[in-house]
């Protein structure tokens, strides 16, 4: 595409969206701008190209600063630029490329945002695994998960990577701990509705398109990953109580029926603000309820790598296990709050 075909495409849809902020019709802002409603339609369906002189009449009717059609002319080109490549990157054809390039900058915009979102992983920093080790170590399990609450807010995984590294969990084989304090995608093993989790979760962010199609149907019938593992589970009430409760529910239950080596605890003590899942050389942090109603859910996990680390991560749960009362560990106790959970919520 040419460049005058181009800068049709931002100035034309950028002059319509500010005309109807304003809530003006085609016609009101034609007369105000002394340009004729014909030439005023087809400079809004990228038909033709204002000269600077319509311009600066059009930007004054709308109150706004002729250089802000500029800016808007600097901030499309990089991101075209942005789509561009990563239209080269999936290989698409020229023919394709350009008819994404003819869609509206907002749908551009869009685009362009949910594939940054799906690219990037920030995986966890040594340094904050370490910073995570010492919280564990050296402090009660209340203060410990506080500590780890504020390193996951200013350091964690986003969302899409969170999936990720559930998917790596649930292809290890192994002895697994785990503690759920509150909404949590942690217990959802594969077959379980992660996708719907998430999206409660992160309602305004995507899903890792490889997990959504990975989890539904994985290992339904192989005596692999999760349903071959120890596992031993320490279940929050409140947990329970929470929008995923009921999912949380039924994951622990159809994982019961999968595994007879499968131990659930349930305990009306908080367990703070992070849930926990660690075995073999890995640990995940994870702490969804703060960002529940964020528009920038980029820290709700971190990834603890490595037998050492990753013993810190299992020493705490072993006090948290220890600390519970008989009844709290029974088994068919257990069994009986999830099955309410999930009767409630039918």
């Amino acid at each position: 595409m040419n460049r005058h075909s181009v800068q049709r495409q931002r100035i034309g849809p950028a002059v319509r969206r500010m005309r109807r902020a304003r809530g003006l019709t085609l016609d009101a802002l034609a007369d105000v701008a002394a340009v004729s409603p014909s030439h005023l339609s087809r400079l809004e369906r990228s038909q033709t190209l204002p000269s600077f002189p319509v311009l600066a009449k059009i930007a004054d009717a709308l109150d706004v600063d002729v250089n802000e059609f500029v800016r808007l002319e600097q901030d499309v080109a990089q991101m075209d630029e942005e789509l561009s490549s990563y239209a080269q990157m999936l290989a698409l054809e020229t023919d394709v490329q350009r008819e994404l390039l003819d869609l509206s900058i907002e749908a551009r915009r869009a685009l362009v945002d949910r594939l940054d979102q799906l690219s990037v992983t920030a995986p966890t920093s040594g340094d904050v695994q370490d910073q995570v080790v010492r919280a564990l170590e050296s402090s009660r399990e209340d203060a410990a998960f506080s500590a780890v609450s504020t390193l996951i807010e200013r350091s964690g995984l986003d969302a899409v990577t969170l999936t990720r590294v559930l998917r790596v969990f649930a292809l290890l084989n192994g002895r697994r701990s785990m503690v759920i304090a509150g909404p949590s995608l942690l217990p959802i093993s594969p077959g379980g509705d992660v996708v719907g989790a998430y999206q409660w979760a992160f309602p305004n962010f995507p899903v890792e398109p490889s997990v959504a199609q990975w989890w539904p149907g994985a290992m339904q019938s192989a005596a692999t990953g999760t349903h071959a593992c120890s596992v031993r589970v320490v279940v929050a009430a409140a947990a329970l109580t929470s929008p995923l409760g009921s999912v949380i529910a039924r994951s622990l239950l159809e994982s019961m029926k999968r595994s007879g080596s499968l131990e659930v605890a349930v305990t009306e003590r908080s367990l703070g603000p992070v849930s926990l899942l660690s075995g073999g050389e890995y640990a995940l942090l994870e702490q969804i309820a703060p960002r529940r109603r964020s528009t920038d859910p980029n820290h709700v996990g971190l990834w603890v790598t490595g037998p050492d680390r990753v013993k810190a991560c299992e020493e705490i749960f072993e006090r948290i296990w220890g600390s519970l009362t008989e009844e709290e560990r029974s088994l068919d106790s257990s069994r009986g709050r999830l099955f309410d959970v999930v009767a409630n919520s039918s």
